[in-house]
């Protein structure tokens, strides 16, 4: 089951009156949805866009006046053929907007439930350590393999809870810029 934007209205309605939410999604019903479903809660904090974000994120950005706090790449589509991985969002544009637009001491979220994209979009990222750095925080616990155990945002998204109840695995990593 596709995100439906429920993960972005938990955390508006978690953090209503002091943080904003912004949800981007390339299919245009499953926004009209989350923003019906936004405005029924009366969250007035959450707000969904049809965009792609590999080809819209940096024009998005400069139109609103504040810092970037959080930003989750959730389960991305993995685009598994070698000519369709052009069309991975991860991409070095994507990467460096989301960079220039976080705010200093603000996280960078990845989860993907295919090792594979997750990798991929943790190499991305860690190309900018200058920039960001790996957050290390007691509470958060590692694999051997240096993904995270546990969801460090207090929020699962639709996809990570049906990975998780069918027994599979969640690929973690979150980062906090400089």
């Amino acid at each position: 089951m596709p995100g439906q934007g429920k993960f972005s209205l938990l955390l508006a309605k978690k953090n209503a009156g002091f943080k904003n939410y912004l949800g981007l999604d390339v299919r245009r019903m499953l926004v009209e949805k989350a923003n019906v479903w936004a405005k029924e809660l009366n969250l007035v904090n959450a707000h969904f866009l049809t965009a792609n974000a590999t080809v819209s994120f940096g024009s998005l950005l400069p139109t609103y006046s504040g810092r970037l706090e959080l930003v989750c790449i959730l389960c991305p589509d993995p685009h598994f053929k070698l000519r369709h991985r052009k069309r991975r969002i991860v991409q070095p544009a994507l990467v460096n907007d989301i960079i220039r637009y976080t705010a200093v001491g603000g996280k960078i979220f990845l989860e993907s439930d295919v090792e594979e994209v997750a990798v991929d979009m943790r190499n991305q990222f860690e190309t900018h350590l200058g920039v960001i750095t790996k957050l290390d925080e007691p509470s958060l616990q590692d694999t051997e393999d240096g993904w995270l155990l546990d969801n460090p945002l207090g929020v699962c998204s639709e996809r990570e809870i049906a990975v998780l109840a069918q027994g599979g695995k969640m690929y973690r990593a979150i980062y906090q810029r400089r």
